[in-house]
């Protein structure tokens, strides 16, 4: 009956309403995106989606790391393929760029960047990444993971489940393990100025 209550009075109503915004951004960049892709014309999707990097973690899903020069690409992303495929993946991706977008915008808010968030949310569906979070490749996993550990570092909670989010961007792609010494120095200045307050 409490969390029915919480409902109707409408505690829930905010992050729905943060969320209709991102949600837009990030129907319209996937929408951009395709579109791009279509008029291009030269590969396909299913083509697009094999090329690059994407090439290797596809081979490393089903021969593991069968050469020294394949070790570059860590092993999360072709353990998802091996064990859900490409439509998983696919969908992993998508929710966790869709996860980092609000998150971003969240962070943004909360750190006094109100009119600006949701044009910096906006340029960062629209970018790059915004485009790579559509296929086989690490980026959109990868960020979402570490843009949770340094929200959770902000609030200062959550120690243990930050630590293992860190380990899994860090198994990711060998960027996380710059996010990985990064939060190491954040967590020892913050820990160094709590002890020596005056």
């Amino acid at each position: 009956m409490k969390e029915i209550n919480e409902i109707n009075s409408g505690k829930f109503d905010k992050p729905l309403k943060n969320l209709a915004p991102v949600l837009i951004l990030f129907l319209l960049s996937r929408a951009f995106f395709l579109l791009m892709m279509f008029l291009g014309g030269r590969y396909s999707f299913s083509e697009i989606l094999t090329l690059f990097d994407a090439e290797h973690y596809l081979n490393i899903a089903e021969s593991g790391y069968y050469h020294e020069s394949v070790t570059t690409f860590f092993p999360v992303i072709p353990l998802i393929l091996r064990f859900l495929g490409k439509p998983g993946l696919l969908v992993i991706n998508n929710i966790s760029f869709l996860a980092s977008l609000y998150l971003l915008k969240k962070i943004l808010e909360d750190s006094g960047y109100k009119e600006t968030a949701l044009l910096i949310t906006a340029i960062l569906a629209f970018s790059p990444v915004g485009f790579f979070s559509m296929l086989l490749y690490t980026e959109a996993l990868f960020f979402f993971l570490t843009l949770l550990v340094f929200y959770f570092f902000s609030l200062r909670k959550y120690y243990l489940l930050s630590g293992i989010l860190l380990g899994l961007s860090v198994l990711c792609s060998k960027h996380g393990i710059d996010a990985f010494r990064s939060d190491i120095y954040r967590r020892s200045r913050a820990s160094f100025e709590e002890r020596n307050k005056v």
